[in-house]
Formats: C-alpha cells, sequence, structure tokens
C-alpha cells in the first residue's frame, strides 16, 4: 500500500473488506501518531496492524520495539520502518 494521508487511511479502515490492507492503514496512523510525540495512540494503532496482519513481521517488529526500548536507543522504530523522516536516524 502506497503512502496515504490521514483521511484516506480512515477511509480503507472504515471500507476495505481487506484484513491486510487495513493492517497496513494501522501501522501508517501508528507512524503518524510516532511523529505527531502521541505514544499511546501509535501503540493502539501498531496492535490493531499486528490484530489485523500477524504475519507482518515489521510492524510487529517496530511494536515489540515500542515496547522494550534497548539502552541508549529510543527505539528500534527508526531502524526498522522502511519510510519517513525517522529512517535516516
Amino acid at each position: 500500500m502506497q503512502q496515504l494521508e490521514r483521511g484516506d487511511l480512515v477511509k480503507v479502515l472504515m471500507d476495505d473488506p481487506s484484513e491486510v490492507n487495513r493492517s497496513k492503514a494501522h501501522a501508517q496512523l501508528g507512524r503518524l501518531a510516532l511523529d505527531a510525540d502521541n505514544m499511546p495512540k501509535a501503540l493502539l494503532h501498531f496492535h490493531e496492524a499486528v490484530d489485523l496482519d500477524p504475519t507482518d513481521e515489521v510492524t510487529r517488529e517496530v511494536l515489540r520495539g515500542l515496547e522494550l526500548p534497548r539502552a541508549g536507543q529510543s527505539s528500534l522504530f527508526g531502524k526498522l520502518w522502511p519510510w519517513g523522516k525517522r529512517a535516516s536516524a
């Protein structure tokens, strides 16, 4: 799924019958929540994404990294997520 605007992501959540597409929309909304420093909302979206598509290893690892940050690192998010400004961090 390509990178979509927030309104389009919500439309996917409401209208798309594909669990994989809804999972990807939740993952993108989680990324947007992280960009806005809204960790509770980000965690909610990442959990929903993994619940909808348990085979998405990237999102599962992002969630694991957010929940269990390593010493000296804020999270694994920037290393695992394939797009966005934190990917280069």
